[in-house]
């Protein structure tokens, strides 16, 4: 086996059980809060909001940490996931909304300092020919456990608090998981040395018009993603009138049929580019969106619903990839990456609540989605000058 090898798989492991924990711990959150607890709407999406805040914060902070300093890029990689489940397991014996709140901030935090250390990793070991593939993979194995914790939360039988107790469970053994890779990673030294203390200093010089041009599909992947947690699930069982266990089968299968077209973009981008494969994941989010939003059944929200998991799914191993966005300082990258994907998330469903507060029961109830699918398109355009600017072949 290929000393790369070893720790990659570890760390795909790592992922898929804290996909499950995610995807299980975040609907019964939502769920908690909306029909335990009584929050309104714009309660329960600022949750992603907070979150994303939080995560923006800490993101591109832990990316410069990483590139600084090898001991804290492995420390990065697992210590906050155990911190993380501790957290969840907390937060199931809470009634305090406004203390539920705070935690789920706390979680962004969390997230931040260990994902994109964790992703700029998972490029780097897998090599230049190899680092789309593994992305692709990273994330297609992630969002198959997420898409394995919402649909398990319809048939399971445990109430709000107790998927929650289970989703940290999950996250502790996804910190198991990753500190073996971080050991392993560092036993066989297969990542990069510790660049100078720079910092963000000059990062502009660093930063191609390809890889500006993928930044700014971060941030409109975000705005999309965000409308796509806490919001999408609260919307879909109000405006279709879904039961606990019809809202998770929808989002399972949503989950599941776009998981293919996830793990073949990384192995088309390392083929044709990280550009052309990225305007193509554009355009499905700006359709599935339009779909989305103006879906008069469920049936149609599905349809929508699976163009924006294909995009905003397939468009993390391109917006996240080290490889595509350039090596050196890649840690601070993929960080930078983040924060304006997350800033995107923090935008997304607060506009999207406050949208639907004034159109809940028109025929105007889906236009949060219709904002999403605008910005995507923006995105799109601007291809082309790109296109015209820088070759990646």
């Amino acid at each position: 086996m290929d000393k790369w090898a070893r720790p990659l798989v570890l760390i795909i492991a790592g992922v898929g059980f804290a996909g499950f924990a995610a995807g299980l711990a975040r609907l019964a959150l939502a769920r908690l809060l909306r029909y335990d607890l009584g929050a309104s709407i714009v309660i329960v999406s600022s949750l992603t909001t907070w979150l994303m805040a939080a995560r923006a914060a800490s993101s591109l902070a832990s990316g410069v940490l990483a590139d600084i300093s090898p001991r804290a890029r492995l420390a990065f990689m697992w210590l906050p996931l155990l911190g993380l489940a501790l957290l969840v397991y907390f937060m199931s014996s809470l009634s305090s909304v406004i203390y539920i709140v705070a935690l789920n901030a706390a979680w962004g935090l969390l997230s931040g300092m260990t994902w994109p250390v964790t992703q700029s990793v998972t490029a780097l070991i897998a090599g230049p020919q190899r680092s789309g593939s593994a992305m692709s993979l990273y994330f297609g194995v992630a969002f198959l456990g997420m898409t394995a914790g919402q649909f398990i939360y319809g048939p399971l039988p445990l109430d709000n608090r107790g998927c929650l107790r289970l989703a940290a469970a999950a996250f502790a053994a996804a910190a198991v998981f990753i500190a073996l890779a971080a050991m392993e990673a560092a036993r066989v030294d297969v990542l990069p040395p510790a660049r100078p203390r720079r910092g963000v200093r000059g990062l502009h010089r660093l930063v191609t018009p390809t890889a500006a041009w993928i930044l700014f599909a971060a941030f409109a992947i975000g705005y999309a993603s965000g409308m796509m947690k806490e919001f999408l699930y609260i919307y879909l069982g109000e405006a279709y009138s879904l039961t606990r266990e019809a809202l998770a089968g929808l989002l399972a299968a949503a989950g599941l049929m776009s998981f293919l077209a996830g793990l073949a973009v990384g192995p088309l981008a390392d083929r044709l580019g990280a550009a052309p494969v990225l305007a193509a994941v554009l355009a499905a989010g700006a359709t599935g969106e339009t779909v989305l939003g103006l879906a008069p059944t469920a049936a149609y929200a599905l349809l929508g619903m699976v163009l924006i998991n294909l995009a905003t799914r397939s468009s993390l191993p391109l917006t996240r990839n080290a490889r595509f966005l350039g090596t050196e300082y890649a840690s601070t990258l993929v960080g930078l990456s983040n924060t304006l994907n997350n800033i995107g998330q923090m935008a997304g469903p607060i506009a999207a609540a406050l949208l639907y507060e004034h159109t809940k029961g028109t025929p105007l109830h889906g236009a949060p989605f219709l904002t999403a699918a605008a910005l995507l398109a923006a995105a799109l355009l601007a291809y082309p000058a790109i296109r015209s600017r820088h070759s990646e072949r």
